[in-house]
């Protein structure tokens, strides 16, 4: 919805607005919306665990980005995930106003917090448990989650054969970008492991004893 808000607004293609607004202007040259017809270099293939035999993967199905629209459809990399970090916390992008009220808990029309109203219930009684949202906050969709007591924000996803996921800690000025090639749902554990590891740097640089 949000994209074809900006389509209608912006009198031009979602792809064209990221191109023209975001990924030129920010040097983002490793971004784009992707098309699979094209022929890009180093673009990963996706890959799929094998439940009943850890360790093995498949090739994962194939999936047309178009189809997400402006809730993903866009390959990146690492190093221009950093530049996009940079630019919307730098203000380079957004007046720090707006960036504020992006990132503040959201609230519905009643006054309640979105969090306090969130719940996914499972599709059915043989599904998983269904997914409570009440431990975290939610902007203008960025999630806003603590982790090891530092301020969270950021957001993940996940496609056929693809996870990712970008967060901003405050406190600290640190980004953590991780971009996965399967879906195995990795990136919470890494997440925390890269996050002590910044702390054990950050803390030898000060010349304090690393917590």
């Amino acid at each position: 919805m949000l994209s074809f808000i900006i389509e209608q607004t912006a009198k031009m293609s979602f792809h064209d607005f990221l191109q023209q607004r975001i990924f030129d202007k920010l040097r983002m040259k490793e971004t784009a919306v992707d098309d699979a017809s094209e022929v890009v270099l180093n673009r990963a293939s996706g890959y799929d665990a094998v439940p009943s035999h850890p360790g093995k993967f498949n090739n994962a199905g194939p999936v047309s980005l178009t189809t997400v629209g402006g809730a993903g459809a866009i390959r990146s990399s690492v190093k221009d995930l950093i530049r996009w970090q940079n630019a919307l916390w730098g203000g380079e992008l957004l007046q720090r106003s707006t960036l504020e009220e992006m990132i503040s808990p959201a609230r519905l029309t009643n006054g309640q917090l979105a969090r306090q109203a969130i719940f996914m219930a499972p599709e059915s009684a043989s599904s998983p448990p269904g997914r409570d949202f009440s431990g975290q906050d939610y902007g203008y969709g960025l999630p806003i989650k603590p982790l090891d007591g530092f301020e969270r924000v950021g957001h993940g996803g996940d496609i056929s054969g693809f996870s990712a996921q970008v967060d901003f800690f405050r406190q600290l000025h640190l980004t953590i970008v991780m971009l996965s090639n399967t879906g195995s749902g990795l990136t919470a554990d890494i997440e925390r492991t890269a996050l002590h590891v910044a702390l054990d740097t950050l803390a030898t640089q000060a010349g304090k004893p690393a917590k």
